[in-house]
């Protein structure tokens, strides 16, 4: 019933998918795609051998050399391209017919990923509705449309993957070799596609601590206090009990009870009162076996598990990050005033806030994407010049919130459910991490001497990361995903809390207008205006 229910999601996902996207298909080269593409001799299998596209960066110039102006190194992106030219010539049709194919492979990939972190107490189509509003999210539009944009969709797709391989590697009673290093070879093939895919270690770090594991940084890591992890275990196994209809000492007296064929069923006010009494005598006795009885006394080995893979993931991904840091050489790159005009401002603060001002309006493209634009550059965006300028005020709103929503995730008083709790950081991370590469507000990377060699190190202040752009929609691919789960985590939310009978009432009253209603109104109305904004 799930793989005939999953099959029937997916292929609506790719049919919504491909629907938004199918009036892209007669465009041409335009803006970056010929540099990348119609110039660069590397997407011809006749022009160059297929060792130069190892060799050389995206826009087919030697990695580190005096005359590259770029040091993105994206291979596998620039092996697709061969693979076009190779297939049906430099024409543009098939060039945008793979990019709605990759679009739809990774808005399919994303509902499943919906699904592992809402988990199995949340209906499916929940998590097609976060699919579906990914698909036709109007800010992709420069990701899939713009044939270059498809390093982003491409390195999206294996970010999915590598999440869902390690979700698979984390399940049973220990983590699956064979999950975690296909793990390891996805997240190495996204940064192949573009360099933020390394950002997927720190959702995948996130999704295991708050999800797999006690939902608690602070006592998955330092082992504080184990009867806070009985206490949880507990909890949840009364709440188990309960939704079957089972008493504790149902289960403790008379395992097979529930069973017997001879067993007299009692009266529901009967069953009800016993119920009562023997969760009172339960919290009491206690009798059921303390998960942290073994021979050491400890936690349970599956709430420390994630701290060895963890660290293993850390230092096979350092790695991958190391040795395409030394691909870039000695050459430092600098972005001219006119594509970036905020690197070029001499004061710190204002340089910061300006940088903060970019990335809030990166943030409200997500929220409200229907003012899109294909260049954000030339002076587009005027600099903070001032500390009366009103934006700033838009930056630390946007700030605010921020940091709220994370205080909200992360927040052990108990105010919000552990598994909401869970689900909210790990939809934050995705939102936030693969979207920090390009915010610019990363220390620079730069060169230092060490004896005969020179290391890629992160230089201070007063520099800050410097970015080719100042808006950028098509960066906003990964970050988009995050955001449709946190919306459709906030309508299950909203859903389950206006449940049956909570207004006093029937909701399935005819002609009665519910909560329940506005909000699957209001869906299918963001749905529809995102669909509207792409045609």
């Amino acid at each position: 019933m799930f793989i005939r229910e999953a099959h029937g999601h997916a292929l609506a996902i790719a049919c919504t998918a491909c629907l938004m996207y199918c009036n892209t298909l007669d465009g041409s080269f335009v803006f970056d795609d010929n540099p990348a593409i119609t110039e660069n001799a590397d997407c011809d299998p006749l022009k160059s051998d297929i060792h130069d596209v190892w060799q050389n960066n995206f826009w087919g110039q030697k990695m580190a050399s005096p005359t590259a102006q770029h040091a993105s190194y994206r291979p596998v992106t620039t092996l697709t391209f061969r693979a076009n030219t190779w297939l049906h010539g430099m024409n543009p049709w098939g060039f945008h017919v793979t990019n709605v194919m990759l679009h739809s492979v990774a808005s399919i990939l994303f509902y499943f990923v919906a699904l592992e972190i809402h988990g199995s107490d949340t209906p499916r189509v929940v998590s097609l509705l976060a699919a579906l509003l990914f698909a036709v999210h109007p800010v992709h539009a420069e990701a899939v449309a713009n044939i270059v944009g498809r390093s982003e969709v491409l390195s999206c797709i294996f970010m999915f993957a590598s999440f869902l391989s390690y979700a698979r590697g984390c399940q049973g009673q220990s983590t699956n070799a064979f999950w975690m290093a296909l793990c390891y070879i996805c997240t190495t093939v996204a940064v192949l596609c573009k360099e933020q895919g390394i950002t997927i270690l720190a959702v995948c770090v996130v999704y295991d601590i708050m999800c797999l594991s006690a939902g608690d940084p602070l006592k998955v890591f330092l082992e504080l206090d184990s009867e806070y992890v009985y206490q949880e275990l507990l909890d949840e196994k009364i709440q188990q009990l309960r939704a079957k209809r089972l008493s504790p000492s149902d289960v403790l007296e008379n395992p097979t009870k529930k069973n017997s064929g001879s067993h007299t069923e009692a009266s529901d006010g009967q069953q009800t009162s016993d119920h009562a009494s023997d969760d009172q005598s339960y919290s009491k006795q206690k009798t059921l076996p303390h998960p942290c009885e073994n021979e050491h006394n400890a936690v349970p080995t599956k709430y420390f598990d994630p701290i060895p893979r963890i660290a293993v993931y850390v230092f096979v991904v350092g790695c991958v990050v190391q040795q395409r840091l030394l691909m870039n050489g000695d050459e430092t790159f600098t972005v001219d005033e006119k594509t970036n005009p905020a690197n070029h401002i001499e004061d710190f603060k204002l340089r910061t806030l300006t940088k903060g001002f970019y990335v809030t309006l990166h943030g409200w493209l997500l929220v409200f994407p229907y003012e899109l634009c294909c260049d954000w550059s030339s002076y587009g965006i005027v600099n903070i010049e001032s500390y009366r300028d009103v934006r700033i005020a838009a930056v630390a709103l946007c700030a605010g919130v921020t940091i709220y929503l994370c205080w909200l995730a992360l927040d052990i008083s108990g105010s919000l459910p552990r598994v909401l709790r869970a689900k909210l950081a790990t939809g934050i991370a995705l939102v936030v991490f693969p979207f920090i590469p390009a915010s610019g507000l990363l220390l620079e990377v730069g060169t230092r001497p060490r004896g005969n060699r020179r290391l890629p190190v992160l230089t201070t202040f007063p520099r800050l990361h410097q970015v080719g752009f100042v808006v950028a929609e098509r960066v906003l691919y990964v970050p988009c995903a995050g955001w449709c789960f946190l919306l459709s985590l906030w309508a299950w939310h909203t859903w389950t809390r206006h449940g049956r009978g909570a207004t006093g009432g029937d909701d399935d009253a005819v002609g009665v207008w519910t909560p329940r209603h506005a909000l699957v109104a209001a869906c299918v109305v963001l749905l529809l205006s995102y669909s509207a904004t792409l045609w």
